[in-house]
């Protein structure tokens, strides 16, 4: 650990969201790629507080007449308690406030509490990327694309 008085030094954004995926064992993004994406000025990212404690967050990018979810991840401590669907909204806000014509994103086959969501939310399956994503143990998955309209 650190050696030295006083308190820690403040984490970047990056930081804190990559600590946060770990200990939540969301995405396995690298911290360069957190890094990377909040220095990208096309990328969005609204971050969702409870109690001083993030409780969720969703990082989104401006692709011109789509704007693409790239991440979005609740802690566990703070599911089933509206806050996905309140960063979905923030995205489809945001997404119009950008005149983006839809908003889009892609789900493991495998995650039906997200699935669910996505589709009370009003996203709708536009297509399905075979064996797209493979997990540490090398079994592949595929990816479910789904849009809102906005």
């Amino acid at each position: 650990g650190r050696t030295g008085g006083g308190c820690m030094a403040e984490m970047s954004l990056a930081e804190t969201l990559y600590s946060f995926e770990r200990q939540e064992q969301g995405c396995q993004w690298t911290l360069e790629q957190f890094e990377q994406s909040l220095t990208n000025p096309l990328t969005s990212c609204e971050v969702y507080y409870q109690q001083g404690q993030i409780a969720g967050y969703v990082l989104s990018s401006n692709l011109g007449d789509m704007f693409e979810v790239l991440q979005i991840t609740v802690a566990s401590t703070y599911r089933r308690q509206g806050v996905a669907t309140r960063l979905l909204t923030w995205c489809k806000e945001k997404a119009k406030l950008l005149g983006c014509e839809r908003v889009v994103l892609e789900v493991r086959e495998s995650n039906h509490h997200a699935i669910a969501l996505y589709y009370k939310s009003g996203f709708q399956l536009d297509a399905i990327r075979k064996n797209y994503y493979r997990n540490k143990l090398g079994k592949v998955e595929n990816a479910l694309l789904m849009s809102l309209t906005c």
